[in-house]
């Protein structure tokens, strides 16, 4: 069995090893990972690649930058908001990559000017039948859907009620990124937790769509959503699955399960708005 080196009086071996490793991180926040033996298929481009797929939307929403040193050859290659994209055409990758690069910046442009489609002010989420057309007004859903058909970002903010196991009530917030124009339905789409990539997580959409993306932020005053679904995710944070007995270990009501699913049918319904298939006389029905 492998356990942490923790002998405080032994200061020498730790400060060879900082040396060695380089390690610069002191008192900040962060993780710093050395591998003595890396194996010879992970190069900076391998690195880069795998950086890019798994966290381009907390670089590019500016709460990430990656710095990659190569120590052999003395160069090293930074991973910003201002260079993604440039490194993303440079290095060959997949298309739908680049379209979901575009469709981020484009939605933090969209977040930073607070240019959000709003649920109607007498709208609330009550049980996991989630989100319908009937969560927006009329005039607001028409001006989605034809943004959607055009070919444009469009951007929800929708707001879930939870309730805390001492009975008092606090709303989380998720935000919905869609572009249309899409030929091909995709069952895997963009969720982020924070900036964790919950890259197993489906979309049960049953219509195409170019990108999709759902980010349950984290902000400076904390997100209620955020940390319910933390509970809900596998050790690997790969999807969110049912943990009631994680989630009802003393912080939220016995009754607070179905947010869960809720957020979960998010990304296929807003999809199923969007495009105008969804069946409203059902929606009226889930809805109470």
């Amino acid at each position: 069995m492998i356990y942490p080196f923790v002998d405080p009086d032994d200061t020498d071996s730790l400060s060879r090893f900082r040396k060695h490793a380089q390690l610069r991180r002191n008192l900040e926040n962060g993780l710093s990972v050395f591998i003595p033996d890396v194996r010879r298929e992970i190069t900076e481009n391998e690195l880069m690649h795998a950086i890019i797929e798994n966290f381009f939307f907390p670089i590019i929403k500016e709460n990430l930058v990656v710095e990659i040193n190569d120590l052999g050859t003395g160069t090293s290659q930074v991973i910003q908001k201002a260079n993604i994209l440039s490194l993303v055409d440079s290095n060959g990758y997949a298309d739908d990559l680049r379209a979901t690069i575009e469709v981020s910046l484009e939605a933090t442009r969209l977040a930073s000017k607070d240019e959000f489609f709003y649920p109607r002010p007498d709208f609330e989420f009550t049980n996991d039948a989630g989100l319908t057309s009937d969560s927006f007004s009329d005039a607001n859903l028409k001006k989605m859907q034809d943004a959607y058909a055009a070919g444009e970002v469009v951007s929800a903010r929708l707001a879930i009620p939870i309730l805390l196991a001492n009975s008092k009530k606090v709303v989380g917030y998720a935000d919905l990124f869609a572009k249309g124009s899409g030929s091909e339905i995709k069952p895997i789409y963009k969720a982020f937790r924070g900036n964790i990539l919950i890259e197993k997580e489906k979309c049960r959409a049953t219509q195409p769509y170019d990108v999709l993306i759902l980010d349950i932020f984290n902000d400076d005053d904390g997100n209620e959503l955020s940390e319910y679904m933390k509970y809900a995710e596998d050790p690997g944070h790969t999807e969110w699955k049912n943990s009631t007995l994680r989630r009802t270990l003393g912080t939220y009501a016995p009754s607070e399960y179905w947010q869960r699913h809720a957020v979960q049918r998010f990304g296929s319904s807003f999809i199923a708005l969007l495009s105008g298939t969804e069946n409203r006389g059902t929606a009226r029905r889930l809805c109470g």
